[in-house]
């Protein structure tokens, strides 16, 4: 067992070194001020607008409400169609000399740019940080979904009017027992029952309806696939327990609102908006065993309460070329107790950079930040509850279709900090398909 988990740590190792090596050299060794790819490439979807004018040479184009890739702006005015009959003389007239300027360097383009895109995250961050200190460190005990942000809408990815559908499928196995940020064995510190496994095998389905370049809808259900082994101590004997279910899980309805829009300069498009919402109780929570043992509330598909969901987010492109940034902060608030449970309160602060490479295929890279109240009630166990997790997570996109896009994400925790003795994943991954109607 211990020779498996050493080979899936090294893996995930490799894997995510590979991945965010491949986002970040052709940020390096391509950097300039000017495209290297042709501007008609959305740098976040690739997908085509239809209410936009094609481009006769090509089957993609930016339209004015893309996040589009940064591209030099000329002040000459555009030729008349009448040039093309001017006179051969004319045509050979010895064209004017225009002032030499200097090509910045590359390595001064690198740091303008990152100290641009530093200044935006940091502006976010500092004010959710406030929020953060009034916080307690919170965390699920056995149930568990990717941190990874696949809200393309909030990303300024897609926000044409129209239908989106997304489906992701997520792996997340929590083998590791913690406590605090150390490392435990299993039953190393003693309690009634000691943790030892939890596979998630999530399946989310996710539609989003953009009624217009202000609002938006979205709406997500996801489908769990749980198994979960604990020792349960009784009186000295030591008594195996696993449960293993496959149910609904809670929906999420959420409206969202873009107050802020510049757009008038197509090279450095920004935008700003709000989400609101709630999470619903649609998924059981009273599921057991084949013996008739209920799972434990925080192991269960549902919460059985009704949470209030805000978030904020933030979007535009970077100063180098086929660059785009995003940053959202989202809580989550418990709104009532449910059969003797109620979950503690969530902060989700997510930032991420993206870079397009060739015509389909996006190299992205996101830092994700999660910490979660303890949870209280009858039924819960707040001294083993709550968390802080920080992670980095390197992915890649493939625009197969005009409509369509396919990826996949390596999520790796940096930093994890658990109250008690809890479940921690070293490594989890997920991948998805989206599709616009």
């Amino acid at each position: 067992m211990r020779d498996m988990k050493m080979t899936r740590r090294l893996f995930a190792l490799v894997a995510a070194f590979a991945v965010a090596f491949g986002a970040l050299w052709p940020l390096v060794s391509a950097a300039q001020p000017g495209p290297k790819v042709p501007n008609f490439i959305c740098t976040q979807s690739g997908f085509q607008h239809p209410q936009a004018p094609a481009d006769a040479d090509h089957d993609k184009f930016h339209c004015p409400l893309c996040v589009m890739s940064m591209a030099p702006r000329s002040d000459r005015p555009p030729s008349s169609p009448s040039s093309r009959s001017r006179p051969r003389a004319a045509l050979l007239r010895k064209p004017e000399r225009c002032p030499v300027v200097p090509m910045p360097s590359r390595a001064f383009v690198i740091f303008f740019a990152f100290r641009e895109i530093m200044k935006k995250i940091q502006s976010v961050f500092c004010g959710a940080a406030l929020a953060l200190l009034a916080l307690d460190s919170a965390a699920s005990c056995g149930a568990a979904f990717c941190l990874v942000n696949t809200d393309w809408s909030s990303q300024g990815a897609w926000v044409e009017p129209g239908v989106r559908f997304d489906l992701r499928y997520e792996s997340i196995d929590l083998d590791q027992p913690r406590n605090g940020t150390r490392r435990v064995d299993v039953g190393e510190i003693p309690r009634h029952h000691d943790e030892v496994e939890t596979k998630n095998r999530n399946l989310v389905a996710g539609v989003d309806w953009n009624l217009s370049p202000e609002w938006g809808l979205s709406l997500t259900l996801p489908y769990v696939d749980r198994e979960h082994h604990h020792n349960h101590n009784h009186q000295g004997e030591v008594i195996p327990e696993s449960w293993y279910f496959r149910e609904l899980g809670d929906m999420r309805v959420q409206a969202r609102y873009e107050f802020m829009a510049s757009r008038e300069d197509p090279a450095a498009p920004r935008s700003a908006g709000a989400t609101f919402g709630v999470k619903l109780p649609t998924g059981k929570y009273d599921v057991a065993n084949d013996e008739g043992e209920l799972a434990e509330r925080t192991l269960q598909p549902g919460t059985g309460t009704t949470d209030f969901l805000l978030g904020a987010y933030w979007h535009g492109a970077a100063p180098l070329a086929d660059v785009s940034w995003f940053t959202r902060a989202q809580v989550v608030l418990p709104m009532n107790e449910r059969a003797g449970f109620k979950p503690g309160r969530q902060i989700a602060l997510d930032a991420g950079v993206r870079y397009a490479v060739g015509r389909d295929v996006g190299l992205m890279l996101q830092v994700n930040y999660l910490a979660k109240g303890r949870d209280s009630g009858d039924q819960a166990e707040p001294e083993d509850s709550g968390q802080r997790i920080l992670s980095l997570s390197p992915g890649i996109s493939w625009n197969f279709a005009k409509s369509a896009q396919l990826y996949a994400f390596v999520q790796v925790p940096v930093y994890q900090s658990v109250n008690g003795v809890q479940l921690t994943a070293d490594w989890s991954a997920l991948a998805g398909v989206s599709w616009r109607f």
